[in-house]
């Protein structure tokens, strides 16, 4: 969910056309498990968050090989992972048709799993159903509705050998805790976690030296999300202060689509104040930009999967926080300050019902520069960070821009009160 449209897909299939007969249930001792399918067919910030799961499953299942499933563009969580012994990589996208969905269904059953695990929280009705497909046992968290019918969800989870509950309002970190608790294991808080191999680094070495940036005078840049609603393209307005004032230069990273552009906005706005900076959209892959980022001072950007990156790399970093799905993925570590405008419609799950996504766009670039000096001058703070509220809207907004809230539940809650809220000058 982290890196998915605004407004999205709504999966309304009925629930007859998912008809099935899933395997009969049978008892699994942990030990006898000789293969397991670990599917996560959603987006890349999800897979680094649930990455942190992946050693404690060795534990659990000591005799078994671990088979990851996901879409091409996550496969690099796993790659370099020593609690991965196989991926498979399925397109996403293409189980929305009968033939790919069968397609992958014969695929995950020619693996002969054992187990099938499921720890996505906002599955679609077909990864669901494919996860139940797969001629093993089904282990799953309990679905939410944001990308399927409730009336898809109750039928399909009745199916599911064995269901973990979660509560609604769970922030996302928080979901694999409940897996951990489920299996009995004594741990600490989950944390994302992202591989960097030793190609990817010696690629990073390799870039360093070509661009003549030194790592802790250089920030990482991401001003795209996979979705235009959810850019920010005045970044380069906002890191422009605090470069000039620390010497610091800017690699702009993400894909080579839109990313690249809004990216080359923030780089052109940063070089016309003679700030280095350097645009590395869409040219490296994403274990290369990984590799980059975790040398990096500073991170700063917008809520994707760079931002749970640094958070799994334990890089300082600035974010900026939209409402769409506010206080469930971010923040949830020391490293981070998310920067926010506190509206009377956060929590739409993106279904945003005005001309413009105010969340973002609302945002001043002198609120991200504050957030930003104090990434730099005080460290870290809190169990799950800072929260910084924009104290007002800019006056050429406020006529249209719906009312600003103080989300006073989310900061009251066990998670945000382990937060430190601070409010723009």
């Amino acid at each position: 969910m982290t890196d998915d449209a605004c407004s999205p897909t709504v999966y309304d299939t009925p629930a007859v056309e998912l008809s099935f007969t899933p395997p009969q249930r049978v008892a699994v001792r942990n030990a006898d498990i000789k293969r397991l399918l670990y599917i996560r067919l959603d987006a890349i910030g999800d897979a680094v968050l649930a990455a942190g799961l992946l050693p404690s499953l060795r534990t659990v299942y000591p005799n078994a090989e671990i088979i990851a499933v996901c879409d091409h563009a996550c496969a690099p969580v796993y790659a370099d992972a020593n609690y991965v012994d196989r991926i498979i990589e399925l397109p996403k996208n293409s189980l929305h048709t009968d033939e790919g969905f069968h397609t992958a269904r014969r695929t995950l059953e020619a693996a002969g799993a054992d187990l099938v695990l499921n720890f996505v929280r906002s599955n679609t009705p077909y990864t669901l159903a494919l996860s139940l497909l797969c001629g093993a046992p089904l282990l799953a968290v309990a679905n939410n509705t944001s990308n399927m019918h409730p009336d898809n969800r109750n039928f399909l989870q009745n199916y599911v050998q064995t269901l973990i509950p979660l509560p609604d309002e769970l922030p996302e970190i928080e979901v694999y805790d409940r897996v951990l608790d489920f299996y009995g294991l004594k741990h600490e808080p989950c944390f994302p976690f992202m591989p960097v191999g030793d190609e990817a680094r010696a690629k990073a070495t390799q870039l360093w030296s070509e661009t003549g940036f030194a790592p802790d005078k250089t920030i990482a840049a991401f001003a795209a999300a996979g979705v235009s609603c959810r850019d920010y393209p005045l970044l380069g307005a906002a890191l422009a202060p605090v470069c000039k004032k620390y010497g610091f230069s800017v690699l702009t990273l993400g894909g080579k689509g839109h990313e690249r552009e809004v990216n080359h906005m923030v780089v052109d706005a940063l070089r016309s104040h003679g700030i280095p900076a350097l645009n590395l959209s869409g040219r490296l892959q994403l274990v290369e930009s990984t590799a980059l980022l975790g040398a990096c001072r500073l991170a700063v950007g917008v809520e994707t999967s760079l931002a749970h990156i640094a958070c799994a790399l334990s890089v300082p970093n600035v974010v900026v926080l939209g409402g769409g799905h506010f206080g469930r993925f971010m923040p949830y570590s020391p490293k981070t300050i998310a920067v926010c405008l506190p509206l009377e419609c956060f929590n739409c799950e993106w279904r945003c019902p005005h001309p413009d996504t105010y969340c973002i766009s609302g945002v001043r670039p002198p609120a991200i520069t504050q957030a930003v000096r104090i990434a730099l001058e005080q460290g870290d703070a809190g169990k799950s960070g800072r929260l910084l509220m924009q104290g007002s809207v800019a006056k050429s907004q406020a006529q249209d821009m719906p009312r600003r809230q103080i989300p006073r539940k989310f900061i009251t809650s066990r998670r945000g009160r382990d937060l430190t809220v601070m409010t723009t000058r």
